[in-house]
């Protein structure tokens, strides 16, 4: 990390410059800590010693324990901002050891943003692959292009989707990041659930009982309402419903590989007479596909027929499914799995693995769709 305050000014220096000054103006309590062999709190420390070389002073960089510690020591109502170019290095393990004690972290359900950056850097680099060329390599990176130029990344780690969207807009504004990822919110965004008719050679089971409604959550999202009333009997059961998610953007560009894997988290509960039951859970598959024009995810549903003279009540959360998201495009350009050689001083060892973590951690747990259904029956 010496070398990217080696030569200021660098993006490095603009950008923690940058962050120590709004969180002065947001008023947020400031714990400045240190993190090397051991994660230690500074006290007053001035933002001159912070961009000197002579801060950056340890033998290694621990990953684990300083995940340890904003698990340990930070409450919810805490913003954690990491500022690092997220390479383990020493005793305490390698890029494994980052990626483990960071899913141990992210028991707690924090939301979390990564902002990268690229800045100039010039100095020692610690070789933590192979040693193609020796345990280290001098890198003399001005910055003028992302070739010449070595990556870094601020880690925001809060314990609430409203905490982090609050540093978000007090701490981020204009901080110029050239990618980010947000780890927290949906990898493919779908809305604007539609009903599809059944084509004319059918036999149609369902109709529309009232317009589709939205109902605001706190987080600012919303959940969508869809009733139907059976018009005539299925002529087999499960009995089917057939919607459509609008994707934001295309569904084939994004992060999803493949809608058939996707995990469908239904709750159900019945009302018949004014009384509910109990209401029951369960993960099951519908049949998901791509439109033919990509904008949309078709989703052939297979429910119970309700008992005559009552309704079912679906709660269903629509998961991305186990290894089912890929990492934004960007990580690929950014990554590498050798750094041995200069050449490769513009990318971040092994970067992708900590960017999985994120991925199978937090947002394979993010639904990209909730909804409600309601099936009647009549006689």
């Amino acid at each position: 990390m010496k070398g990217f305050v080696a030569q200021p000014p660098s993006t490095y220096w603009d950008a923690l410059n940058f962050l120590l000054d709004r969180i002065s103006t947001a008023r947020y309590d400031l714990s400045v800590h240190r993190f090397s062999e051991e994660v230690g709190e500074l006290g007053n420390t001035s933002a001159a010693s912070i961009l000197t070389p002579s801060f950056y002073s340890g033998k290694e960089t621990s990953f684990p324990r300083l995940f340890e510690h904003i698990e340990r020591e930070t409450r919810e109502e805490d913003i954690a901002v990491v500022v690092s170019d997220l390479v383990q290095s020493g005793r305490t393990g390698d890029q494994r050891a980052l990626v483990s004690a960071f899913q141990k972290l992210t028991r707690k359900k924090p939301s979390v943003l990564l902002l990268a950056f690229r800045s100039a850097f010039q100095g020692t680099y610690f070789v933590e692959g192979r040693k193609i060329l020796g345990s280290k390599i001098q890198l003399n990176l001005d910055g003028s292009a992302p070739d010449r130029a070595r990556p870094f990344y601020v880690l925001l780690i809060a314990g609430s989707a409203s905490g982090l969207d609050e540093a978000r807009n007090l701490l981020l504004p204009d901080i110029g990041a050239a990618e980010q990822f947000e780890a927290s919110k949906p990898a493919l965004p779908l809305a604007n659930v539609q009903f599809l008719p059944p084509n004319s050679e059918e036999t149609p089971v369902w109709n529309a009982f009232k317009p589709a409604q939205k109902l605001p959550l706190k987080s600012g999202a919303s959940v969508e309402v869809l009733s139907f009333l059976e018009i005539s009997p299925p002529a087999t059961e499960p009995t089917r419903l057939r919607l459509q998610l609008q994707c934001e953007g295309q569904c084939a560009t994004g992060a999803l590989r493949t809608p058939q894997r996707l995990l469908f988290q239904t709750e159900r509960s019945s009302r018949k007479e004014g009384k509910w039951t109990a209401v029951t859970s369960s993960d099951s598959r519908a049949e998901a596909l791509f439109s033919p024009d990509r904008k949309h995810l078709t989703v052939d549903y297979a429910f119970a027929r309700p008992k005559a003279f009552s309704w079912d009540v679906y709660r269903v959360r629509i998961l991305p499914g186990v290894a089912n998201l890929r990492a934004p495009l960007w990580v690929d350009e950014w990554t590498t799995s050798e750094d041995g050689t200069p050449r490769l001083g513009q990318r971040t060892f092994k970067l992708d693995l900590f960017v999985e973590a994120m991925i199978r951690s937090i947002q394979e747990q993010v639904p990209l769709s909730e909804h409600y259904l309601l099936l009647g029956r009549g006689e």
